[in-house]
């Protein structure tokens, strides 16, 4: 498993988070296609260079939405190996009961 600069596995730093929504199909042109769902003006904002601020608050939403992502994933597995434990436990105590149920018999 390849880990991102900060070791930590729950971290996933994807560089190709964008590869999947790129459009593929006969009529994708890659130089000059326009999306008909923008409109004019949102698409010359979306065009226009990111000041530093923006770049930095971008980076930080990233950063923000990769940990909040982390740590439900974190909990996810926390809640999954509780969940299992108390099946565990179920398990043994059953086996426990039957096992008493049998010295008690004889």
């Amino acid at each position: 498993m390849a880990y991102s600069d900060s070791k930590n596995p729950f971290c996933i730093d994807d560089k190709d988070d964008f590869a999947f929504s790129q459009p593929i199909g006969k009529g994708y042109q890659s130089s000059g296609s326009k999306n008909p769902f923008m409109d004019e003006d949102q698409d010359e904002f979306e065009n226009r260079p990111l000041s530093r601020y923006e770049q930095l608050q971008q980076k930080k939403e990233r950063s923000m939405n990769n940990q909040l992502d982390s740590t439900q994933r974190a909990l996810s597995s926390i809640y999954e190996s509780e969940q299992m434990g108390v099946a565990t436990a179920e398990v043994n105590i059953y086996q426990l009961r039957e096992s008493l149920n049998t010295v008690t018999r004889l």
